[in-house]
């Protein structure tokens, strides 16, 4: 899971400022990272929290913070996403982050998801004890079969119960968001031959676009 932090920020004046300056602050930037840090990125967003903190200060401190922000969220193993509702869409038009499903969208736009659908695979095979061919590279099932001396069956099982625990269950989701991940997991390891792909089809579902002739597999997923 991933955490998003915005920061909303007024200023004005062109001279090099240092994160501690307190001259247009009530608490100094460095300070208001590190609380930042220690309050929200160690627990709180990772667990699903989520909160509004808003920064101001003169542009060279502001155009500084995205990529603190960005290395903290990182290494906290969250997702760092920055917004400027003044920036066009693909069509050159204004983009609707008032809109939930636009807004879901333009954070996650840099996201792969295909990437961290493989990850979340791996991890899950891993937690049943399994062993895996390096990376990089796809997952095929025979040979994480072979590798750990198991039947075909029996690694199916196995990750099919890892995935009902994590995902099927989970109600903290959406329905919709949460049968979409399971299948887009679930291909990794079982990649289909059918045109247009499970894969492909909801990728572009991820990212907002339909696929032609793809209604029937989104159906089939229960997206």
């Amino acid at each position: 899971m991933g955490a998003k932090c915005g920061t909303t920020a007024s200023g004005s004046g062109n001279r090099s400022v240092n994160l501690a300056d307190t001259t247009h602050s009530l608490l100094p930037a460095a300070a208001w990272l590190r609380v930042l840090e220690e309050e929200y990125l160690q627990e709180f967003l990772p667990q699903g929290g989520s909160c509004v903190r808003f920064v101001t200060g003169s542009p060279p401190l502001l155009q500084q913070l995205p990529g603190l922000l960005q290395r903290l969220a990182e290494n906290h193993g969250c997702y760092f996403a920055c917004l400027d509702p003044a920036e066009l869409d693909e069509r050159e038009r204004a983009r609707k982050l008032h809109a939930t499903d636009q807004f879901f969208f333009s954070v996650t736009r840099d996201l792969n998801w295909k990437a961290s659908a493989a990850q979340q695979a791996r991890r899950l095979l891993r937690e049943r004890g399994l062993e895996l061919p390096e990376e990089p590279g796809p997952l095929n099932l025979d040979q994480v079969a072979q590798r750990n001396h198991l039947d075909r069956g029996q690694v199916q099982r196995d990750f099919q119960v890892e995935m009902t625990n994590r995902y099927v269950r989970d109600t903290f989701l959406g329905a919709e968001f949460r049968s979409a991940l399971y299948a887009l997991i679930r291909t990794q390891l079982f990649p289909e031959a059918v045109l247009p792909a499970t894969e492909e089809v909801l990728l572009n579902w991820f990212r907002g676009h339909s696929t032609p002739g793809g209604a029937g597999t989104l159906k089939s997923v229960q997206v």
